[in-house]
């Protein structure tokens, strides 16, 4: 499921349930990614579909237009590498002591990275 509001779909579904909250604020892709015209940091940024489904979708799985699955296996070669993959881990990987020195450490850096959104002028 996903959701625009935070936290929204999240209190009506059960624990086992998996939710995909799209804003900026809850989403450690959507926290790097650069607001359109006109949007608030964090509250009006929702993920796009395509990097929702290349972060949540197992490879090979069908989807029903040539041209979002070609977005989709563009995006997720981004997010195996650079600095998706350093934001992803940061958030994602086990908690052992060098995640904890990297996570430290490279705070800093990974906070100034911002993405755009499809073809924003802004």
């Amino acid at each position: 499921m996903t959701g625009r509001v935070l936290g929204t779909l999240g209190s009506a579904y059960p624990l086992d349930v998996l939710v995909i909250d799209r804003p900026g604020l809850a989403n450690p892709l959507g926290s790097h990614l650069r607001p359109a015209c006109g949007q608030r940091v964090g509250h009006e940024k929702p993920l796009p579909d395509a990097y929702i489904l290349a972060d949540n979708m197992a490879p090979g799985t069908p989807l029903p237009d040539e041209r979002l699955r070609a977005e989709v296996d563009r995006i997720r070669k981004e997010l195996a590498a650079g600095p998706y993959r350093d934001v992803l881990d940061a958030a994602r990987a086990p908690m052992t002591p060098g995640r904890f020195w990297d996570n430290l450490v490279g705070a800093f850096p990974r906070t100034m990275f911002r993405f755009p959104a499809g073809n924003s002028p802004c």
